[in-house]
């Protein structure tokens, strides 16, 4: 198949567009997508072809050895192989089912087109992100009924089914940040996926023209590739393919998904979770108040520990690297109104924990620190904990965290310790007043040997002979 038309073909498609490094899933797919309307049994056939093409891909990439060469047995033998998870072998199992299951009526037809058709793009998704790892959110762009082809029937027959879609359009593209509230965010998603309907629709009667331009280039590539024998698989390359291809199951969290989790996670730490219009800094010692309005702009989450404002949530949608954190945090430093100043546990640097979470990564900076950086978390840290750093920082300003305590140990008492001891002590004192976090002491046994290493292997090693 000539590249260049695969490229404009996959331009001109709503939903395969993404595949367009493999040619002929790019041909079912913007076929299919043609036709559901149009001819909605060749649009079935169309996307069932698709999904053989697929697990015909995934046969030559993993070395499965299919006991018969069909369809069915190909996707059985990828699952069995744990190529597929249960939801993905599901998918497969619906388009070869569904393409043989006879239909008795017009609308009948069209909805189990449009069906398979999404399942299709729900099967191409996985596969894109299987291979290149890409956790973009993508989402589905329903087809509208041409009213030349479908009658007012079956377009009102379809119309649940197509606003559904278009929800679920919208979901995907919402973007919060940088939206002065939630509902004016949701508003813009919504135009965002009429627009991308309305393109899609322009856009059809030229795929429709590419696809049977290159229906000859086609089944011929479908046939070389069908005559090539399966090449054998290293081991280690199938395996590294199968571990992308399970996490690949898994859907990305579009951004109020994301919000629902980070409210999940924040409750589960303890923090009571409260929406801005009905504020209540007395009901627990931690509260999370959500979409706030600030002097500058909107914060996700503010955080309050026993009535003061103390810290900061950013919430990403997945896919988006939870990083630099200190970055976030001093975009609120002269943003907050005077109200909020005025709850501030510390009125110059109001904000010193701060967070960027995506639902499935966390990331903290705690700005107390003599070098604050971004680390990963596992969670949201307890109220608890921050009221216990509250504390300890008011006693000792000068150190109020235990990597700036690290940085002036108390004199050590070197009676009784062997010259090694104490080198081995001192270098490893060294590296923790260089915020080097981790750090090894080993002693062997029966010898007068000690080693101290440091992050990055930077201390000495000291030996005594014994």
């Amino acid at each position: 198949m000539d590249p260049r038309q695969v490229r404009r073909l996959a331009e001109q498609s709503a939903n395969f567009g993404f595949l367009k490094e493999h040619p002929l899933l790019v041909w079912y797919g913007a076929g299919a997508e043609s036709l559901v309307y149009v001819d909605a049994q060749s649009a079935m056939f169309k996307i069932r072809a698709f999904g053989d093409e697929m697990a015909k891909d995934l046969v030559r990439r993993t070395g499965v050895r299919p006991q018969q060469n069909n369809f069915y047995r190909r996707v059985e033998a990828l699952y069995a192989d744990g190529t597929l998870v249960p939801e993905i072998y599901q998918a497969f199992d619906r388009l070869r089912d569904q393409g043989n299951k006879a239909v008795h009526d017009h609308l009948g037809e069209v909805r189990a087109a449009l069906d398979m058709l999404r399942t299709g793009f729900e099967l191409g998704v996985w596969f894109h992100r299987a291979l290149t790892g890409d956790r973009t959110p993508l989402g589905f762009v329903p087809p509208t009924p041409p009213s030349r082809h479908v009658s007012q029937s079956i377009a009102d027959g379809l119309q649940a089914e197509i606003q559904r879609y278009k929800v679920e359009l919208a979901q995907t593209k919402l973007l919060l940040e940088g939206k002065p509230s939630l509902a004016q965010a949701q508003a813009d998603a919504t135009i965002a996926a009429e627009r991308a309907v309305r393109e899609a629709d322009a856009r059809r009667d030229e795929a429709a023209e590419l696809v049977a331009s290159l229906e000859s280039a086609a089944e011929a590539e479908q046939a070389a590739l069908d005559s090539k024998a399966t090449a054998k698989v290293s081991a280690a390359r199938r395996e590294e393919f199968i571990a992308r291809a399970r996490r690949a199951s898994h859907e990305p969290l579009n951004e109020m998904q994301t919000r629902v989790e980070i409210d999940r996670q924040l409750g589960a730490a303890g923090w009571i979770v409260q929406d801005e219009s009905q504020i209540n800094l007395y009901a627990g010692i931690g509260v999370a108040v959500r979409e706030v309005t600030l002097a500058v702009g909107r914060a996700d989450y503010l955080l309050y520990v026993n009535q003061r404002l103390v810290g900061v949530v950013e919430a990403k949608r997945e896919g988006t690297a939870p990083r630099g954190v200190e970055a976030q945090l001093d975009r609120y430093l002269n943003g907050l109104t005077a109200a909020q100043k005025l709850a501030a546990w510390h009125r110059d640097d109001p904000l010193p924990f701060g967070y960027v979470a995506t639902g499935t990564e966390t990331a903290f900076v705690n700005r107390l620190d003599p070098f604050p950086r971004t680390r990963e978390v596992f969670a949201f840290h307890r109220p608890e904990t921050f009221a216990r750093w509250m504390r300890e920082a008011d006693d000792d300003p000068a150190a109020p965290t235990l990597r700036a305590r690290l940085r002036r140990m108390p004199v050590l008492d070197r009676l009784g310790l062997r010259p090694a001891q104490v080198d081995a002590i001192d270098g490893l004192e060294r590296s923790l007043a260089e915020d080097h976090p981790r750090a090894l002491v080993q002693m062997a046994t029966g010898t007068s040997e000690v080693k101290a290493y440091g992050d990055g292997g930077d201390l000495p090693v000291i030996r005594l002979a014994g």
